[in-house]
């Protein structure tokens, strides 16, 4: 697990691209980032890179193993802080 410094570190090298550039790597240092990283592995395993996870929506997640209420509000909370201001 990544300590605060690092954290910062991760998410300040992210914010630096657009999300629709993000490996599935960087989506995975994306939730660690934000406390969420016991669901990266799931966001990996299905080749979810940034273009996608911007276009994921509660039953994506659901699909993809983000049962709890919380995180699955935190996560498209987060999608939609990311997402390009129309």
């Amino acid at each position: 697990s990544l300590d605060p410094a690092q954290k910062k570190a991760l998410l300040e090298q992210l914010a630096a691209k657009s999300p629709t550039t993000w490996t599935s790597t960087d989506v995975f240092h994306y939730l660690e980032g934000h406390g969420l990283g016991a669901y990266g592995s799931s966001f990996v395993s299905n080749s979810i890179s940034g273009p996608e996870l911007l276009r994921l929506e509660a039953d994506d997640l659901r699909e993809i193993g983000v049962k709890k209420l919380g995180p699955l509000k935190k996560i498209l909370s987060l999608i939609a802080s990311l997402a390009p201001n129309k």
